[in-house]
């Protein structure tokens, strides 16, 4: 007889309930929704690109579509999500938040179906037939997760949420809720950050434009540099020459144009009329070795390409050399890419009572 058992497991790294795939500590658990909340609301190529990608779906028809051609079970469901508190958009966008985080769990709120003229506000519905229909998806933020719950199977059973308002934790069963993920490997439930690919060129960029900042900041025809007389700089110096060296330290470090800009200096002479101390610039010697801008722009593009929207820096092909032609074939793609993250997200979706005979499906115009 056959083994009807399942012996082996997807080879998901989890340990307490915490996803640990991930081999960079700096994008594991927290810490990594915290790194892609920063890119996704910090960086404008990133902003452009879920913004885009949040577009191209949501111009999408959606339909409900039966397996098994049940046109009664497809037009219930549709009724159903023509019917909750939160319009479709509202919904979606939410559902979107997948992008960055690689997933979006939704609670599925239900309602009986009483009619727009229900006594409760949570049974109020275009229909008045008494069905037990959807009243609304709210999500359950990535911020808020705590840990997974797993089956001995290594099968999802449910999302352990910590409240920010200090209700503390709540436990989701996944037969309440939705899961999209933007990948099934592994059957993680964390799936895959769109961004992930964009992380490396996102830090050396963040980094490049941090110094590039300083350096604007100081607006410098070259280094400050303070002449101070030796024995300040000596181990046997007194209390006092020690601390007029580090209020000179302080001056040096911070001088820079702005709204304040300016330096009081002291003017002493020695017996031949040499000044004991001087403040001068160090010239520089001409421009910088590197241009940070083409830099900059470089890794802007590499952010673009990961997640196949290099048509949003469209001044990128001008300085490749590549064809407009080209630029034309990447927007297609990047479009087609969009729908696809929409048609998985659909096929990763349960629908109640409905799911057995109808699925959503983003379809493009």
């Amino acid at each position: 007889m056959a083994d009807l058992s399942e012996i082996g497991t997807t080879g998901l790294v989890r340990s307490g309930g915490v996803v640990a795939d991930e081999f960079l500590t700096e994008l594991a658990g927290a810490q990594g929704r915290r790194t892609y909340r920063e890119m996704r609301d910090n960086d404008p190529i990133v902003g452009a690109i879920l913004y885009s990608i949040e577009q191209v779906i949501k111009r999408l028809d959606w339909v409900v579509s039966s397996p098994v051609g049940d046109a009664e079970s497809e037009d219930f469901v549709s009724g159903c999500l023509g019917d909750m508190s939160e319009s479709w958009d509202a919904t979606l966008s939410a559902i979107l938040s997948m992008l960055p985080y690689g997933w979006s769990f939704h609670e599925i709120v239900y309602k009986r179906r009483g009619g727009p003229g229900a006594a409760k506000a949570e049974d109020r519905s275009a229909f008045a037939d008494g069905r037990i229909g959807w009243r609304k998806w709210p999500i359950r933020t990535q911020e808020s997760l705590s840990k997974w719950v797993f089956a001995d199977d290594g099968g999802l059973e449910a999302m352990e949420q910590l409240d920010p308002s200090g209700a503390g934790l709540v436990t989701i069963p996944i037969e309440k809720a939705l899961l999209f993920r933007t990948t099934t490997a592994k059957a993680s439930p964390e799936g895959r950050s769109l961004l992930r690919n964009a992380v490396r060129p996102w830090y050396f960029k963040r980094r490049i434009e941090e110094f590039e900042a300083i350096g604007i900041e100081r607006d410098l025809a070259g280094l400050p540099v303070a002449y101070v007389p030796p024995d300040y700089l000596s181990s046997n110096a007194t209390q006092a020459e020690k601390q007029v060296l580090a209020a000179i330290q302080q001056i040096v470090t911070s001088i820079k144009r702005n709204e304040q800009e300016g330096v009081v200096f002291p003017a002493m002479f020695d017996a031949d009329g040499h000044r004991v101390m001087d403040l001068q610039l160090l010239s520089s010697g001409g421009s910088r070795q590197f241009d940070t801008d083409r830099i900059i722009t470089r890794y802007d593009q590499r952010i673009a390409m990961t997640v196949l929207s290099d048509f949003l820096p469209f001044g990128g092909y001008k300085a490749s050399g590549i064809g407009r032609e080209f630029g034309d074939d990447l927007l297609h793609l990047g479009l087609g890419g969009g729908e696809a993250v929409a048609q998985l997200g659909a096929e990763g979706a349960q629908f109640g009572d409905a799911g057995d005979d109808a699925g959503l499906f983003g379809e493009g115009r």
